[in-house]
């Protein structure tokens, strides 16, 4: 096993340490190699942080499950019954799939506990990680914010979403870094100046007035809003580029080869559903619902428990009540919730 050398390895290796130790077949072979590691003072000290944070983990497992509270919101409701196409619950959930593996066993428990603890560290904790020198505009947690750019144009940032101007006396261009954004384009006097938005492999050209680029991690996302939008891609493996024109309610994805998937025209409710104040979910991975959610929250949902991350769910949720969605995987995907304050809540 290779010797961790900086202080996120020794982190990542005295939380290895501490879900193996508790493994029923720890050898005494493995725990003379343990004793030897921490000799090492930097290593002891991060092994007895882990150490801690693993005591304040079984303290908070021990509590009681959170319950949804049937008063909290009287006008709510969530049906168990198998969703039908395109017919999510508001602020609640139609889930399909099995109720087994409720519950994580120990052993899964421990090691999600294990990435937490590396992740939990100060420092770890910036509100929005995104290079500062390349942004002019950006939103942080759960913010949602217009900009009106140089041109007279406007862009309506979404949750962590960061865009970078580069204007010229030929091109009006703006890079989004990371995000989503919706950009209200206006048009120049003179028509000389194309407007251009571009996203990792990927960019949009106004041939209209609105569109919204999407780019959270490696998913890149494309919609037409009024009038019509040019996509392009650049060339990979000696090909020519690929060129999409979107017409309204259209939307097309780049994958990270940097090709285009077949337009798709969904249904007008999953448009920009965070322009109204919602996020609306269809038959998706619990995995994704969460991964969603996160992004508008500072303290993190983790699930522990790979059949419930699978469970496939619809659902419809207010952004001024995320905290609600905890609620409700207790209650209609009868989830064990384990607070871990102050960043995290564990579902399994």
């Amino acid at each position: 096993m290779k010797e961790p050398k900086t202080r996120q390895e020794i982190e990542s290796r005295a939380a290895w340490w501490i879900v193996r130790m508790r493994s029923p077949d720890f050898s005494p072979n493995e725990r003379e190699e343990l004793m030897a590691w921490r000799r090492h003072p930097d290593h002891e000290k991060a092994f007895r942080l882990a150490l801690d944070t693993w005591g304040q983990l079984g303290k908070a497992a021990q509590a009681p499950r959170r319950k949804t509270t049937a008063t909290r919101q009287p006008n709510l409701h969530a049906t168990l019954q198998t969703p039908p196409a395109r017919s999510p619950a508001v602020n609640g959930w139609a889930h399909a799939g099995s109720r087994s593996g409720k519950k994580a066993g120990w052993l899964g428990y421990a090691a999600a506990a294990a990435l937490l603890l590396v992740a939990m560290w100060p420092g770890l904790q910036a509100a929005n990680p995104f290079p500062m020198d390349r942004a002019d505009h950006r939103t942080s947690y759960g913010e949602i914010r217009a900009v009106t750019l140089p041109d007279g144009s406007r862009v309506r940032l979404n949750t962590r979403t960061v865009i970078a101007l580069r204007f010229s006396d030929s091109e009006r261009r703006v890079e989004l870094l990371e995000g989503e954004a919706d950009f209200t384009v206006v048009a120049e006097p003179d028509r000389k100046r194309p407007f251009i938005v571009e996203a990792g492999q990927g960019q949009a050209r106004a041939l209209g007035t609105r569109f919204v680029v999407r780019r959270v991690g490696e998913s890149l996302q494309f919609t037409a809003l009024h009038h019509s939008i040019e996509v392009t891609t650049p060339s990979v493996d000696a090909k020519e580029p690929e060129r999409v024109v979107l017409h309204p309610g259209e939307v097309v994805h780049v994958d990270p080869m940097a090709h285009l998937s077949p337009v798709e025209k969904p249904s007008q409710r999953e448009i920009v559903p965070w322009e109204r104040g919602r996020l609306v979910f269809d038959r998706v991975p619990f995995s994704q619902v969460i991964d969603e959610i996160n992004r508008y929250r500072v303290e993190r949902i983790v699930i522990t428990n790979d059949d419930l991350a699978k469970r496939r769910v619809s659902a419809v949720f207010h952004l001024d009540d995320l905290d609600h969605v905890i609620d409700m995987a207790a209650e209609e995907l009868q989830a064990t919730v384990v607070p871990v304050p102050p960043y995290y809540t564990l579902l399994y």
